[in-house]
């Protein structure tokens, strides 16, 4: 019975989490494409990590091993550094702008949704309840599936990043690689799945 309370509450979240992401890409769309931004530059980050690992050690097979783990370093640190800007410029400067737009919209739902309720509904304890929790977390919620929806896909994009680089450099190695990344996907899953459920109910 618990089993079954749990599924039925995670399809509800599921469907909540849908609507909210729907409602911020209307309600304020860059918000949502910053998420994919920084998730993309997650990638791109992974990938220049992996890389500097490789032409570090082949540095030292060149002719020149100093110049070319100098300029191997110089290209990292300049992608890495592009790559923490946009992140804090969207995370620090931009994001809270837009969290405060969505945040003024679902209290104008709501409020617009109470002016236009039944008198007798309103008296009502459980629904006044209702309406009061709903008013004091709609917005904290919003931010937060962002949030999660931004830590999901830039973890994909790392994964992707580091995977897509592997199976250029040696494809028989991408084999080993995918192994602990579905594992480890499959664990941040179900972690993620009891954290949400904890959270909103």
């Amino acid at each position: 019975m618990q089993k079954e309370k749990i599924k039925i509450s995670f399809a509800f979240i599921l469907k909540n989490i849908s609507y909210m992401i729907r409602y911020s890409y209307s309600n304020c769309r860059m918000r949502v494409i910053g998420i994919f931004i920084i998730a993309l530059f997650s990638g791109i980050n992974a990938a220049n990590v992996t890389l500097f690992y490789k032409y570090a050690i082949e540095s030292f097979e060149r002719e020149n091993p100093l110049l070319f783990l100098l300029i191997t370093i110089m290209v990292y640190l300049l992608i890495h550094l592009f790559n923490v800007t946009v992140s804090n410029i969207f995370t620090n400067v931009k994001f809270p702008i837009w969290d405060l737009k969505i945040k003024n919209g679902l209290s104008k739902i709501l409020y617009d949704k109470y002016i236009s309720i039944d008198l007798s509904d309103i008296n009502n304890a459980d629904f006044y309840n209702r309406y009061v929790r709903a008013l004091n977390e709609a917005d904290q919620r919003a931010v937060l599936i962002l949030n999660t929806l931004q830590y999901f896909l830039s973890n994909l994009f790392s994964v992707l990043g580091i995977v897509s680089v592997v199976a250029i450099l040696n494809p028989i190695l991408i084999l080993f690689s995918i192994i602990p990344v579905i594992s480890s996907t499959f664990i941040n899953m179900k972690i993620t799945k009891k954290d949400l459920i904890m959270k909103w109910l």
